[in-house]
């Protein structure tokens, strides 16, 4: 009969282990898939700034090639106000 009770404590104390080894392997499963998913956000987060970043200097780009345009045709008047401005004085 003592056989039978030490058996039977040792089978509870073995399954009690056993469960709280599963518990810690959940909460550690559960740990790294929150770390991934936090990972994942970073990862979009960071290929979101980027595309900005690129959207607001091909936007830079377009406003710098206009503003040249725009002096190089101011440019291109002023000469021809020049041009004519002594065509009148002939």
């Amino acid at each position: 009969m003592q056989q039978l009770k030490s058996g039977s404590k040792a089978t509870k104390k073995c399954k009690l282990m056993q469960q709280q080894q599963q518990q810690q392997q959940q909460q550690q499963q559960q740990k790294q898939s929150s770390t991934k998913n936090l990972l994942l956000q970073h990862k979009r987060k960071i290929a979101a700034a980027k595309a900005l970043q690129q959207q607001q200097q091909q936007q830079h780009q377009q406003q710098q090639q206009t503003s040249d345009e725009f002096a190089a045709e101011i440019s291109a008047l002023r000469r021809s106000e020049q041009r004519l401005m002594r065509e009148i004085e002939e």
